[in-house]
């Protein structure tokens, strides 16, 4: 299993945060989140980004496995 596929439920909270109707909504579902679901969207976001530039093994310094 890869890093992303760890993080994966990071992308599912995400979408339900942006399928809120109005911004308002939005920011009541971001404040019920738990800490963990915020730093799992941080870091779902941050490997797919990494992977998708080709930077993730120079990032995580040949560490992680791709």
């Amino acid at each position: 299993m890869s890093w992303l596929e760890d993080f994966s439920d990071g992308q599912a909270i995400w979408a339900r945060l942006m399928s809120a109707p109005t911004f308002d909504a939005f920011l009541d579902r971001a404040g019920q989140l738990t800490e963990w679901e915020r730093e799992k969207i941080v870091l779902f976001h941050a490997i797919a980004e990494k992977q998708a530039a080709g930077e993730w093994r120079a990032w995580t310094r040949g560490d992680a496995d791709l």
